[in-house]
């Protein structure tokens, strides 16, 4: 929150809104692997074409247009990359790095844990 003066005021945590209009289960419930399958699992997978490129975080010298990702979340995270490039327009993507990108669908663990990523699922995306 801020104030009239544009400083930050703290809040309380019960104060937060907790906004999931598409009522995502909440990780590593049973509703999450009910929800979503077996991770890993390509049948699962589908591919959205990317409004604008993205370039890899580890070689920016390439870029990608599609991506692979959960069919469950494929027309949410086409309208949020709409939505960001109607908002920031290329030239405000370029300078907020917007389109320097990290990955989506990938089996692995968790950075520093034992769990899977969300990544496995390919419901996950790095910028």
């Amino acid at each position: 929150m801020q104030s009239q003066k544009g400083s930050i005021v703290p809040f309380r945590p019960e104060d937060i809104v907790d906004l999931n209009p598409n009522q995502w289960p909440k990780q590593y419930s049973a509703e999450f692997y009910d929800f979503y399958g077996t991770m890993g699992d390509e049948t699962n997978l589908t591919s959205i074409d990317l409004p604008y490129k993205h370039y890899l975080s580890w070689d920016t010298s390439k870029s990608v247009t599609r991506l692979k990702c959960h069919k469950k979340v494929a027309s949410s995270l086409s309208r949020i990359l709409e939505q960001v490039l109607d908002t920031y327009g290329i030239e405000g993507i370029k300078r907020l790095k917007l389109d320097n990108w990290g990955g989506c669908f990938n089996v692995r663990s968790i950075r520093g844990g034992r769990k899977p990523s969300m990544h496995s699922w390919g419901i996950a995306m790095d910028y």
